[in-house]
Parts: C-alpha cells; sequence; structure tokens
C-alpha cells in the first residue's frame, strides 16, 4: 500500500501503543446497526432460536446479536468496505466482505473459533468492545489459528453455550498489517 494512503488511514483513527485501533460509531450508525441485531434476533425467533447461534440461554441474544451487528459495522468503517448487515441465521456469507468479525465484550477476551469455521483460507478478525466502541485486535485465517488454538470445551466447562477453541491474541496479525501486506485488496487469492 502507498505509504502516505496508509498514514492517511492511521491518521483517522486511534492507533493504540499494541497496534490495535479503536473506531468509534457515531449515533446514526449505532442506530442502524442496532436495528440490523434486532431484526436478526427477530429471524431466529420466528425460526424458533431462543437465543444466538447456540451460545447460553441466559437471555443475552439481544445484546449478543445487536453489539455484533454494530462491532461489524465499526470493522467495515475501518476498512472502508460495503457492510450489507446479513440477516439471517448461520448465513454462508463472510460479515464483511471477505472477512468474519468475531466481537468478545471484555478487552482480554481471545479469539474463538466455533465447529462452522472450517474454511482454512478464511480471514477472521477479532474485535472488543460495546456500545458503539470497539477495538480492532487483529486477524489471521481460520486455518492459522487452529493450528495455535487451544481447546477449551465452553460447554462442558461452564455447562452451558457451545463449544469452542480459542487463540490467544499474540498469534493475531495487527491491523495495518493487512494494509502493508495486501493493500485495499479483497477479493484476492494470496497465501498468507
Amino acid at each position: 500500500m502507498d505509504n502516505d494512503l496508509l498514514r492517511m488511514r492511521r491518521s483517522r483513527y486511534k492507533v493504540l501503543p499494541d497496534e490495535t485501533i479503536e473506531v468509534s460509531l457515531n449515533p446514526s450508525e449505532i442506530l442502524v446497526g442496532a436495528q440490523i441485531g434486532i431484526m436478526r434476533m427477530t429471524q431466529n425467533l420466528k425460526r424458533g432460536y431462543k437465543d444466538y447461534r447456540g451460545s447460553r440461554s441466559d437471555g443475552t441474544g439481544w445484546t449478543k446479536h445487536i453489539e455484533g451487528s454494530m462491532a461489524e459495522m465499526a470493522f467495515a468503517k475501518f476498512f472502508d468496505a460495503y457492510w450489507s448487515g446479513n440477516i439471517g441465521h448461520h448465513t454462508d456469507m463472510p460479515d464483511v466482505s471477505v472477512f468474519e468479525i468475531r466481537l468478545r465484550s471484555e478487552f482480554w477476551h481471545d479469539l474463538p473459533l466455533h465447529d462452522h469455521d472450517t474454511q482454512d483460507n478464511q480471514f477472521i478478525w477479532l474485535l472488543s468492545g460495546n456500545y458503539g466502541e470497539y477495538i480492532i485486535h487483529g486477524w489471521t485465517t481460520i486455518g492459522a489459528a487452529r493450528k495455535n488454538a487451544k481447546a477449551e470445551n465452553f460447554q462442558k466447562a461452564h455447562g452451558k453455550g457451545r463449544s469452542a477453541d480459542y487463540l490467544d491474541k499474540k498469534y493475531l496479525r495487527r491491523p495495518f498489517e493487512w494494509f502493508e501486506l495486501y493493500g485495499e485488496e479483497f477479493g484476492h487469492t494470496k497465501t498468507i
């Protein structure tokens, strides 16, 4: 990527000391993201799902859908990428452009990998945050993540939720490394 373009992109967002990126949504963006989350949860209820994708049935489905949608919007904002706000349970489309987005509510949480994460060359990004304020931690591919993830079966350990492997954030590539490697390219075929 052209150094001027990279500098310009860096100047638009707060780059934290660990090279993670802080992205804030404005009130209009929060409203649109929340509406998409509400539509996703409403569709789940229509289909008989009481909560979010097999996660804990603790009544947090609304929150997870709304925050997840807003995190996808924050990521798309950072990338200047179109975000369709896919509606539907278990869609086979990536969340934003060619990327899967995972949101964790706490900064210290690792990247979860679920049973449906099977495409080794799929890019996956970790964000944390809530209420329109998100941190973009970094990215990897599902194949690389599986090699380094530690298996923690949340369902068995806690008696609820769905099982997942978790990748320590130290294995993630930093957000701006994407642009250094690929520029503005989204539908590439390069191997990482």
